[in-house]
């Protein structure tokens, strides 16, 4: 009997359009909660969601059925439209253009310890915080 395994972990980075602070604290739990959904509805596990008012980092696992430039497609574009639906704001494309080219995605070897990822995006989030 044979079976496949796959253990992918992503860091997925990504911004507010314009890195402005759009992301108000009133919906930020409820935006983190959709982003786990958008991630359990593509069979993966979001280990860690954070961010302040311009970003959110993600440390997920997912399935080798998907890329990583799939996940990043799929999260971003089902946030931004629940974003603008929640909050009303305005999509401008090129903006948006320019935001997908400085998102960041990184994959993680699968022998590489996940607490350090985890640690830095938390310590991460509280300088920001304290600034």
């Amino acid at each position: 009997m044979s079976h496949t395994s796959g253990n992918i972990l992503l860091h997925l980075i990504f911004s507010a359009q314009g890195r402005r602070p759009l992301i108000k604290p009133d919906f930020r739990g409820d935006l983190f909660a959709y982003l786990g959904g958008i991630i359990r509805e593509m069979h993966g596990t979001a280990l860690i969601i954070n961010g302040t008012s311009d970003h959110i980092h993600m440390l997920i696992r997912i399935r080798p059925a998907h890329s990583a430039a799939e996940i990043a497609c799929v999260v971003k574009a089902n946030s931004s439209r629940w974003v603008h639906e929640k909050m009303g704001f305005e999509i401008c494309v090129a903006d948006r253009i320019r935001r997908l080219q400085r998102e960041r995605v990184e994959m993680l070897r699968p022998s590489q310890n996940i607490l350090p990822v985890k640690k830095n995006i938390t310590r991460s989030i509280r300088f920001r915080r304290s600034l």
